[in-house]
């Protein structure tokens, strides 16, 4: 793993998966062709290599996903890609956390199962409510003054296969949804396209003269898609649109992010 490479023109997101065992499970379900996702299945903590992969300057633009155990293990996973640890202090990469969480677990009523703790919690561990509640346990007394807890969990493999390939997918739709609400909020897409046809007026220039001309080649299509298609070729042919596209959106998000009070860097 240390010297592969994920192709960056096969994938534009990455999901990181604690167990090997559900590879074959979730094969049928094609979900790395359909997201165009690359897929990583683990066991347990990620390893370095795996770490390091991640941390690529290739990688590190592409959204990560991670799905683990709602158990301790799990929680610390996600923190362990992540955040910085021991043995390596520099890490640090952005997360998306799918779960599973203890409160999905309640909410979806999956089966849980107890485990006996021995070792303390992790003390810098974020945990929700629920989840220090099931993982601190009712204390066993095993002598000489110490304990052990009964504590409870739930594993990915309390999914079955169509269970658990829906609970990926909804968790990806949502987050896009989130994502695309959130930039609707934030930029005005109607007033960068009055923008670009003001700044480029040649782009809008198809007339029924040019609709007509295209009937030569396929006298079948419709008007529609006869306009369209010119307006394609007609932004391709033009250098320098995308970076001009681009300017806009940055100056609309800068604009909002002052509007909603955040800090912006004055720096030149």
């Amino acid at each position: 793993m240390g010297a592969y490479t994920l192709p960056p023109w096969q994938f534009d997101k990455i999901l990181y998966i604690e167990k090997e065992g559900l590879e074959a499970q979730l094969a049928p379900y094609r979900l790395g062709q359909q997201y165009d996702m690359a897929i990583i299945f683990g066991k347990g903590e990620p390893v370095t290599a795996c770490r390091n992969l991640l941390a690529r300057s290739e990688i590190r633009d592409m959204k990560l996903f991670v799905l683990h155990d709602a158990d301790i293990g799990g929680y610390s996973i996600a923190r362990t890609l992540a955040e910085a640890t021991p043995r390596m202090p520099n890490h640090s990469v952005d997360i998306i956390d799918l779960g599973l969480t203890v409160p999905q677990v309640i909410e979806l009523g999956l089966e849980t199962e107890k485990f006996t703790r021995r070792k303390e919690l992790p003390v810098d561990l974020e945990l929700d409510e629920d989840a220090l509640e099931w993982f601190t346990g009712e204390p066993i007394p095993v002598g000489y003054g110490k304990y052990h807890y009964e504590c409870r969990r739930c594993e990915l493999n309390a999914f079955s296969s169509d269970e658990l390939a829906e609970f990926i997918e909804a968790r990806d739709e949502a987050l896009t949804d989130l994502v695309a609400r959130e930039l609707e909020r934030l930029v005005d897409i109607d007033r960068v396209v009055r923008q670009l046809v003001a700044d480029y007026p040649d782009l809008a220039d198809v007339d029924e003269a040019r609709i007509g001309d295209t009937f030569t080649d396929n006298p079948t299509q419709s008007w529609r898609s006869s306009a369209e298609q010119l307006v394609a070729e007609d932004i391709d042919a033009v250098d320098g649109i995308t970076d001009a596209v681009r300017a806009l959106l940055v100056k609309q998000l800068a604009a909002s992010m002052n509007d909603d009070g955040d800090e912006t860097d004055e720096r030149p």
